[in-house]
């Protein structure tokens, strides 16, 4: 990183261009080598010492199949083996379920630990005391098949069919936050709202950050408003984001959705409310229902799939009829599909041994649905695991930043975000104690470097250099052209790129 340089805060924060030299040797080596970061495709493939499900093995300290089966506390009966099958009599611990709870991962993770043993055979596994025939299907290394009693989804539609009548408690809770209250009123339009001033744009949430409110907008439509600990007053339930669990609790009576002590929830009439304790938080989302228009287009679409096999023209033609899709995601190999605050999301993945259209809790259409080829019912509700992923992303976003290599101020951690070509679209800017708002520049950026903690030059190729500053949140063009502005260096007020040196000043 360059020299760290205070400025008197009372001067204009425009840079001057004050004289060029043309260096004969290239200045220093370059700042920052950019960090290529893709999707992780996920891959059945089975090391030989992985984690499944939280639980490290490996296959090599085994010698047996009656060993691997002994270790789960099942027992071999017999075996017969072919050049592309092993079939064995066994005693399994489990049965497929104990009571309403599901035993999948148990039977998927020994059966994975088995394959890879057995050199990637197929495999069937029998208890007939429990009525359990298990095959799986392999193709070179990878799992294609897992096949329980004759069904290739066999979980997905047995606790389809468990979670097709399951409810959750709706919370009568009063509402403080004017904010909040505007919202359901209005319907939640953002316009419909004096918020103050917006600090900046973060991961598609709008930063109001001194008023302590930040929100995102799908479709024209609120989609998620937080308050920070910025926030002054009370939001609902006459609870604060600095509100305790037990205080929650006492207030609100026991959570609808919880996760441990990190996140409490509850479902009112109009809204979600989320107490996530991590960050300090109250997250809301509004309640959505399914009219009977979209469930017809649903259904009639599903259906059309189900015939055609084409996903790309369901995905295609579902969002032009509901465009308030919250996460939208594909390539060649996988589509995910989200309509959070619907209940409804389109997952195939070509490494999966589970596609399909999910349906969750939160849908308020028929759940008869499900009876559809390729429709299953969830027993978790779609608002709950979009807030779960959202408050572990704020948990540790600025954790996961400073552990990716690139140069940071004492004010800000970086992210680079690329496109599936691996060419770098934005850059994300964290405070790394959140006492300054998260910043995203929207720029293709090649290299950079920090004047001070809150000021950086960065360059884009081909187009020119530019500054920034996080105080003012202002950017200001330095130099435009087509060269390709690799910066190397910024010290005493020079700034060093190419074959080239330019003073600069305020």
């Amino acid at each position: 990183m360059g020299q760290k340089v205070n400025y008197n805060q009372n001067k204009t924060n425009k840079l001057k261009i004050v004289g060029i030299v043309i260096l004969s040797l290239l200045i220093v080596l370059v700042l920052l080598m950019v960090m290529k970061r893709g999707d992780k495709s996920q891959n059945n493939n089975v090391q030989n010492s992985q984690n499944i499900s939280g639980f490290a093995y490996s296959t090599t300290k085994f010698e047996s199949l009656e060993a691997i089966l002994k270790s789960y506390d099942c027992k071999l009966i017999s075996k017969q083996e072919t050049n592309d099958l092993v079939k064995a009599n066994v005693n399994f611990k489990y049965g497929l379920y104990t009571g309403e709870k599901s035993n999948e991962n148990f039977f998927l993770n020994l059966c994975k630990i088995i394959v890879e043993f057995e050199n990637y055979k197929n495999l069937e596994l029998i208890d007939n005391n429990k009525d359990i025939d298990i095959e799986v299907i392999c193709e070179g290394t990878k799992i294609t098949q897992f096949i329980i009693n004759g069904d290739t989804n066999y979980y997905l539609n047995n606790n389809s069919r468990l979670n097709r009548n399951k409810t959750y408690h709706v919370t009568d809770f009063t509402i403080q936050s004017k904010e909040l209250q505007a919202m359901i009123d209005e319907n939640w339009d953002e316009k419909s709202v004096e918020w103050g001033t917006r600090e900046s744009i973060f991961n598609n949430y709008n930063i109001y950050f001194e008023e302590g409110i930040q929100y995102k907008v799908v479709s024209r439509n609120i989609y998620n408003l937080v308050f920070t600990n910025q926030y002054q007053g009370k939001v609902a339930g006459g609870l604060t984001t600095n509100a305790e669990p037990a205080q929650v609790e006492s207030a609100l009576g026991t959570p609808t959705f919880q996760q441990d002590n990190y996140i409490y929830g509850y479902v009112g009439e109009n809204n979600y409310l989320f107490f996530d304790f991590m960050n300090h938080q109250i997250s809301v989302y509004p309640v959505v229902s399914v009219t009977k228009s979209e469930e017809d287009n649903l259904k009639e679409l599903i259906e059309k799939m189900n015939e055609s096999a084409d996903i790309k023209s369901f995905a295609t033609e579902l969002t032009e009829l509901w465009i308030d899709y919250d996460e939208y995601n594909y390539k060649a190999n996988f589509v995910d599909l989200k309509y959070s605050l619907k209940g409804v999301e389109l997952s195939i993945y070509s490494d999966s041994l589970k596609n399909g259209i999910y349906i969750y809790q939160n849908y308020t259409g028929d759940r008869a649905i499900a009876d559809l080829e390729n429709v299953y019912i969830m027993e978790t509700d779609a608002v709950f695991s979009a807030e779960y992923n959202r408050a572990m992303y704020e948990a540790n976003k600025a954790y996961g930043a400073s552990q990716l290599g690139y140069e940071a101020s004492d004010a800000y951690y970086v992210e680079l975000i690329t496109n599936e070509n691996y060419d770098i679209i934005k850059g994300r800017f964290i405070s790394t104690d959140g006492t300054r708002p998260d910043v995203e520049i929207n720029d293709s950026i090649d290299t950079y470097v920090w004047m001070s903690d809150t000021e950086l030059i960065y360059s884009v190729k081909n187009k020119g250099i530019y500054y920034y500053n996080f105080d003012g949140l202002e950017k200001q063009v330095l130099i435009e052209g087509t060269e390709d502005y690799q910066i190397h260096s910024y010290e005493n007020n020079i700034l060093s790129y190419d074959n080239t040196a330019t003073m600069i000043e305020k």
